[in-house]
């Protein structure tokens, strides 16, 4: 194998390293982070598709501790509503 693969796979294998370690470093640390941050994203994909989508496995779609609010996007009027009927 020639030095510039191996340079490749050296570089990838400490990215993927740090990746690993990071996330079970903000999993230990901050737990609540993940779950909020998973249940946002979850509401957001329903909001936006009208599909419920698991990701975290908590048995709740969209029922993080991150809330969303739209009132002030929907102000103006320029904003597009989204199919979450909780917020019709």
């Amino acid at each position: 194998m020639s030095s510039g693969v191996k340079k490749i796979f050296l570089l990838l294998i400490l990215v993927v390293a740090i990746l690993i370690a990071g996330g079970w470093f903000l999993n230990t640390a901050l737990p609540n982070v993940i779950t909020g941050a998973s249940g946002a994203v979850e509401k957001s994909i329903k909001a936006g598709t009208g599909m419920d989508l698991e990701i975290n496995g908590d048995g709740s779609i969209g029922q993080g501790s991150a809330k969303t609010d739209n009132s002030v996007a929907m102000g103006n009027g320029n904003a597009v509503q989204g199919f979450d009927s909780s917020t019709n």
